[in-house]
């Protein structure tokens, strides 16, 4: 590993670890199995394939911390479940990545860098959308930039559609960002050290340009444990139907593969 990588990491206080530990030792869930990639995609796969959601149309979200791999597992999970369409809360970013900086700086959270109210539109329509329509919605997040909704609505999709799955950082069922209702809750967790070195990878490694150094990465990640991860991310993980601790797999200054430790709630 790279050395400046190491002295980064042992500095980071795991909170999401305890979070985690707590829960699955108070919470009602029962391990299912540790699972690779290809099996964790079957069981949630088949999972969902088995909820007989509230309307005829599925809502699941895959919440969980900035890095944790979200948008990974719902690009995998997509192929595998018919009439299916992938929403990002990070589609629904208002402005730039520096845009949102000053939101947070004149007294905002970042609850106010999204628009949840849009979100929670456009799944309503999607609900009701036939197999003839057509609507709108927000183009892919630029990770470069951070730009999503300033860029416009430019993503046409048409046709009904049988399952929605929501991929974010924040909870947006009932009581939460946008109060959609939702079939199911998928939590991805990883251990905070595992996630700031996810994003050591990928912001300084693989030009996504969020941070300049290491330092300026750890400071980004210490920022956003304590005013998004903690209050607004960690307390729905006792809430979930589904954890999945996900445990990836480094080699020297890439991320070869992932595992899952697989929990269930029981009812």
């Amino acid at each position: 590993m790279n050395p400046e990588f190491t002295a980064i990491l042992n500095r980071v206080n795991d909170i999401s670890a305890h979070v985690f530990d707590e829960t699955i030792q108070t919470g009602n869930f029962k391990k299912i199995g540790d699972f690779g990639t290809k099996r964790v995609i079957a069981f949630l796969s088949e999972y969902l394939k088995s909820k007989k959601p509230r309307y005829a149309v599925q809502v699941a979200q895959i919440l969980g911390s900035p890095g944790s791999g979200k948008s990974y597992l719902a690009e995998l999970i997509l192929p595998h479940l018919s009439r299916s369409i992938t929403l990002s809360t990070d589609q629904y970013n208002y402005g730039t990545r520096e845009d949102r900086k000053k939101i947070i700086v004149k007294g905002g959270t970042p609850l106010d860098e999204k628009d949840f109210a849009l979100l929670a539109s456009h799944v309503r329509e999607l609900h009701h959308l036939s197999s003839y329509e057509t609507m709108v919605l927000p183009g892919p997040y630029d990770v470069q930039s951070g730009a999503a909704l300033v860029r416009g609505l430019t993503q046409e999709v048409t046709g009904s559609f049988k399952n929605i799955i929501i991929e974010g950082n924040f909870y947006v069922g009932k009581g939460g960002a946008s109060d959609i209702e939702l079939d199911s809750l998928i939590y991805l967790h990883l251990n905070d050290v595992d996630r700031l070195h996810v994003r050591l990878i990928r912001d300084l490694t693989q030009g996504q340009t969020r941070a300049k150094d290491a330092e300026e990465v750890f400071d980004q990640f210490v920022s956003r444990q304590a005013t998004q991860d903690t209050p607004y991310t960690l307390p729905f993980m006792a809430s979930s139907d589904v954890i999945l601790h996900a445990t990836p797999k480094f080699m020297k200054d890439s991320i070869k593969n992932f595992s899952y430790a697989v929990y269930r709630k029981i009812k």
